[in-house]
């Protein structure tokens, strides 16, 4: 694709003027792989509609209802303390995204569970100052290698999005149409490797994979796709995923685009046709413990606005598309 992400978009954004509420609703979305921050710390990804709900109160207590309320409390504490406030909160997590995938879901719970608590109690902060606080302690708690600034911006900002997570520095953020869809697939018989922390660190210590790293980063710029396909190729390697099968989905099929997401297992299958991507579903439907059909997103927010501009009581962060697909 050579420019298929165009600056134009078709959907309403919401301007709000609000003050602090006891209650925020929240929705985040899921993301796809461009170039994977992890071999050299710059990273690009592309928002796609799944949401993540997360609703937050202020409360007496604190009490998550979420999977992984442990990890999300240890995440509240440290952020309540960045942010200097004493507040307690109630807060809800339902997440279409499934775990552990390379779809980013972890980046869409704690993003907005950071920005809702900003907008309840520190309505100045920008939206950006917010990410990068929660990135930064995704990196401290081990939920990320890297902070995962670009799988977060990308979450809560929307659009394609370019960044240098090793300084916590967003470097683009690029309109995109949602011509393009996502046929997202994770198969049955595909997991991460065991050793994946060795993995990432020998990707680290490895001037030639970062060198190679860096070449795929600057070509996101002017061919987002080719980029990641070639990211495609290189994580697969690395990671000791099997490329044949995507290499079976673009020869059959030839979609725009068969994609790695993250350190997988997920693939992400593009293209502007969707009866090409029923097909590609249709043929690989019962090896799949996952699959759903969706667009991609457009940037719906500018990370330096402040919270309040966007949110007020029972409001949402995003507006919601109305997706036929789903």
């Amino acid at each position: 694709m050579k420019n298929n992400f165009t600056h134009s978009v078709d959907y309403a954004r919401r301007s709000m003027t609000t003050t602090t509420s006891e209650m925020i609703n929240i929705v985040t979305f899921s993301a796809i792989t461009i170039v994977n921050a992890l071999p050299c710390g710059r990273g690009s990804a592309l928002a796609i509609d799944i949401p993540t709900h997360i609703v937050i109160k202020t409360s007496d207590r604190d009490y998550i209802d979420s999977a992984d309320s442990d990890t999300l409390q240890k995440f509240v504490n440290m952020y309540r303390r960045e942010l200097g406030i004493e507040d307690r909160f109630t807060i809800s997590v339902r997440s279409c995204i499934p775990s552990g995938s390379g779809l980013k879901s972890s980046s869409s719970v704690t993003s907005g569970i950071a920005i809702g608590i900003a907008a309840l109690s520190k309505p100045e902060m920008k939206i950006e100052d917010c990410i990068k606080i929660s990135c930064k302690i995704c990196k401290k708690l081990g939920i990320s290698y890297t902070g995962a600034l670009d799988d977060a911006t990308a979450s809560v900002i929307g659009g394609l999005v370019y960044t240098i997570n090793d300084e916590y520095r967003i470097d683009s953020i690029v309109d995109v149409d949602d011509d393009l869809k996502v046929l997202i697939m994770i198969f049955n018989n595909w997991q991460r490797p065991r050793d994946l922390v060795e993995r990432f660190r020998n990707m680290r210590n490895d001037p030639k994979i970062r060198n190679i790293f860096e070449k795929i980063y600057n070509l996101a710029f002017k061919n987002p796709l080719e980029a990641a396909s070639l990211n495609t190729i290189y994580m697969s390697i690395l990671l000791g995923y099997d490329l044949n099968l995507i290499y079976r989905i673009q020869r059959e099929f030839k979609p725009t685009a068969t994609l790695l997401s993250g350190n997988g297992p997920a693939i992400a299958v593009l293209d502007s046709d969707v009866e090409k991507l029923y097909n590609v579903l249709k043929s690989f439907r019962d090896k799949l413990s996952f699959f759903r059909i969706c667009r991609t997103l457009p940037q719906l927010r500018m990370p330096n606005e402040e919270v309040s501009k966007y949110f007020k009581s029972t409001s949402r962060l995003m507006l919601h598309l109305k997706a036929e697909l789903r």
